[in-house]
């Protein structure tokens, strides 16, 4: 768009100067001059915008054509320029308002990226910790079986403790000899 309008004030241009045979005052070339040289510095910065809106206040102030017929229609063209210079405007401004929007984006899109990153980290420091506990518990299992098979064996030298211990209570006791003395002389 802005080549565009770049490229319509040139060919203004070449068309004002082809139409400079016209004499015109002293004082007002100057005046040209000096908004002519700023319509090219424009120019050379690629500030077409600018350069259009210098160009159509050069043509409003000092119009090339003094004639009723070439007037109306040097003015259809200069409206058409300025139509062409608002909508330029009306786009930059869209333009600037979607690059304003897009930056938006970018940046809420990196803050996401930064805490999703965040997220990915606490997410394997809980995996590492998930780990250690899996093995911490796994160690729990086996010394679980462990003391189930003390806890067995414990269960078992209790039995054999209490037998042992009936039969040392059955030690003691006086043993009873047989009544009949007979019978051990045979």
């Amino acid at each position: 768009m802005i080549i565009r309008s770049g490229i319509i004030f040139l060919l203004v241009f070449v068309m004002g100067c082809q139409s400079s045979a016209i004499v015109r005052p002293n004082p007002a070339e100057s005046d040209i001059r000096k908004d002519f040289q700023l319509a090219m510095l424009f120019l050379k910065e690629q500030e077409y915008q600018k350069a259009a809106q210098v160009y159509l206040h050069i043509a409003k102030a000092y119009p090339q054509h003094p004639r009723a017929e070439e007037a109306g229609i040097m003015g259809q063209e200069l409206q058409r320029l300025e139509s062409m210079t608002q909508s330029l405007t009306a786009s930059k401004e869209t333009a600037l308002k979607d690059l304003r929007e897009v930056t938006q984006g970018f940046k809420q899109l990196s803050e996401q990226n930064a805490k999703r990153e965040g997220l990915e980290k606490e997410n394997l420091r809980l995996r590492s910790e998930l780990h250690q506990m899996e093995e911490r518990l796994n160690g729990l299992a086996s010394l679980k079986k462990e003391n189930n098979r003390l806890q067995s064996e414990m269960d078992q030298l209790k039995a054999s403790l209490k037998e042992l211990h009936e039969i040392e209570q059955k030690m003691k006791q006086p043993m009873e000899l047989p009544s009949q003395p007979e019978n051990l002389v045979r």
